[in-house]
């Protein structure tokens, strides 16, 4: 792990952010003992500015509740009309392979 600021190795744990935690696996907050900045770790691998870090989790976010939606959509529409269900298309190929 290394600083994206100034590339060095030796890091600081810190307390995470409440944002941070809001994107699975959830990011560690790190700062750096040569430049001083804080960064984020994420996946074990990646080394963030806490800028970048945040437009992924709101990424995340966002992505996340415009599935919530669209399956909240689709459930309405297979108890109205099964035939334009996703949903209900997909339940249904599966049952033709066995």
């Amino acid at each position: 792990m290394h600083c994206p600021y100034c590339r060095s190795h030796d890091t600081w744990r810190l307390e995470p952010y409440p944002w941070m935690s809001r994107i699975r696996p959830r990011m560690r907050n790190r700062r750096c003992s040569n430049c001083g900045h804080e960064f984020a770790y994420w996946c074990h691998r990646f080394c963030l500015r806490h800028g970048f870090a945040k437009k992924i989790v709101f990424l995340y976010q966002s992505l996340l509740w415009l599935l919530v939606v669209c399956i909240a959509v689709d459930i309405y529409r297979w108890t109205t009309n099964p035939d334009t269900s996703v949903l209900h298309r997909l339940l249904l190929a599966i049952g033709s392979l066995f």
